[in-house]
C-alpha cells in the first residue's frame, strides 16, 4: 500500500498541505523504481519490493544517494558534478 513514514496514505499529503497541490513534482512522477540488487534476489514470493526494501535516500556532499539499510549497501549515488539542486 502507499504509506508514508508517519503512516498516512501518500495521497493525504495534499489534504494536509494543500499548498503542495499544483506544484511541479507535487504528484508522483516515478516511471521506474530503483531497487537494491540484493533485495531483488532475496524478496520472498508474494511480497512486493515496496514492502521488503528498507531504503533511505538523501543529499550527500556530491549529490543524492539511495542506501539499502537491509544490506548496509549503496544502491545508487548520483554525482551532480558540482551542481546544486535548488531544494538544498
Amino acid at each position: 500500500s502507499d504509506v508514508c513514514v508517519v503512516g498516512l496514505p501518500v495521497n493525504n499529503v495534499i489534504q494536509l498541505h494543500p499548498e503542495f497541490e499544483g506544484q511541479e513534482g507535487g504528484n508522483n512522477k516515478i516511471v521506474m523504481f530503483i531497487h537494491c540488487a540484493l533485495c531483488c534476489e532475496e524478496v520472498p514470493e508474494g511480497v512486493s519490493m515496496q514492502e521488503f526494501e528498507l531504503n533511505e535516500c538523501g543529499w550527500t556532499e556530491k549529490g543524492f544517494q539511495v542506501w539499502c539499510r537491509r544490506h548496509d549497501a549503496n544502491v545508487i549515488h548520483v554525482d551532480f558534478e558540482g551542481q546544486k539542486h535548488k531544494s538544498i
